[in-house]
């Protein structure tokens, strides 16, 4: 019977170590393929994040370019606006000038007493004293 009990715990810590060896390899196994999946997890990240950056690298670039369109037309606003201007500034000088012209004209001829010797015909006259008495009464 001892045979039999050494043979039996012989075959049991042959299997219990043949156990040992196969949870041992599953477990290295597991542990080597949570890696590769870290791995992959890590790579696929460092790939979304590639490609979120270039994805706002295009949109910024789309950006600075809608940007520098805007300034270019802007630009050209602004010098129609200021050719605009000139111009109006132009011929408003030049009417300026006619107006001074004129109103110079006009104030020599205000200065000098031309009327001095001009007398109102007799219904000039009716009408200046009517209009004076109607002041005196009122």
């Amino acid at each position: 019977m001892q045979t039999f009990l050494a043979k039996f715990y012989e075959a049991v810590i042959f299997t219990l170590a043949a156990f040992l060896l196969l949870a041992l390899l599953g477990a290295g196994v597991q542990t080597l393929r949570v890696g590769h999946y870290k791995t992959q997890f890590e790579n696929a990240e460092l790939k979304c994040n590639q490609q979120k950056a270039d994805i706002h690298a295009d949109y910024k670039d789309q950006a600075d370019l809608a940007a520098k369109q805007y300034q270019r037309e802007l630009a050209k606003q602004q010098s129609t606006i200021n050719q605009l201007s000139s111009d109006y500034e132009t011929e408003k000088a030049k009417y300026k000038v006619k107006v001074e012209t004129v109103t110079k004209f006009v104030d020599k001829i205000v200065e000098r007493d031309v009327y001095h010797n001009v007398c109102s015909d007799d219904d000039g006259m009716q009408s200046i004293n009517s209009l004076i008495k109607s002041r005196n009464t009122s």
